[in-house]
């Protein structure tokens, strides 16, 4: 399976597993899909399942921390910049 089905299958198991969701009184967030697609995860038997919850899951831990990134997000005064800030590395804050 390539990369191209895997991430569609990957799409579709994120789907799936809103769907699911919505059919039940559980409400519809990023962990309660990533609980289901490690169950799935669990139960898959061939290497192309694997991945493609494997690709599912990796999406979705980058949306949690995405917002969680977002929601974390303070301020910046300039000694917290200056102490965060390490040159040479795209003069970005790490």
């Amino acid at each position: 399976m390539s990369t191209i089905d895997t991430e569609k299958v990957a799409g579709v198991l994120i789907g799936k597993a809103v769907k699911q969701l919505l059919n039940t009184d559980e409400a519809v967030s990023f962990r309660a899909v990533l609980a289901i697609l490690n169950d799935k995860r669990k139960q898959a038997v061939s290497r192309e399942g694997i991945a493609a919850c494997d690709s599912a899951i990796d999406e979705i831990q980058a949306m949690i921390a995405k917002t969680t990134n977002e929601r974390s997000r303070a301020p910046v005064n300039r000694k917290n910049f200056l102490a965060q800030w390490k040159p040479g590395t795209d003069d970005k804050i790490h």
